[in-house]
């Protein structure tokens, strides 16, 4: 035999045919006029719409732990905003790369550039001699 017995101190239902609400928290047992839940509230939290009833134990620990929540949200928020942040520069950098390696595949492609390459000063093998045109001596 299973007995429900309400946790508020000053209960004013006597009998077990009314209904009860448990808390969240710790699970404790109240009837739902002795926790004062009526009306739109009353069919939220028996709905479970996300709403859910702390008994007055553990009322202060719900408001520290609506803290916490409140800070983890808010750190989790700023979180996204940085990481938006940064996957807008890892764009433009991933977009500055292209354009850079596009040049860079022009630059190695020897069909897209008609100029030939001169032999530098410094350039003294064999193969570039012969194809320096022979000096002109003038008188």
């Amino acid at each position: 035999l299973f007995i429900m017995i309400c946790n508020f101190p000053n209960c004013s239902v006597k009998g077990e045919s009314e209904r009860f609400v448990s808390c969240w928290l710790c699970d404790g047992l109240a009837h739902l006029k002795c926790a004062g839940l009526t009306g739109r509230i009353l069919g939220s939290i028996l709905d479970s719409k996300g709403l859910r009833w702390s008994c007055l134990k553990c009322r202060p620990t719900e408001i520290e732990l609506f803290k916490v929540f409140k800070q983890a949200r808010n750190g989790f928020k700023e979180i996204g905003r940085d990481l938006e942040t940064l996957s807008e520069k890892f764009r433009r950098y991933a977009t500055l790369i292209q354009s850079f390696q596009c040049l860079n595949t022009q630059e190695e492609n020897p069909k897209t550039s008609s100029k030939r390459k001169r032999p530098s000063d410094e350039d003294t093998t064999v193969s570039s001699l012969e194809r320096m045109p022979p000096p002109t001596i003038d008188r």
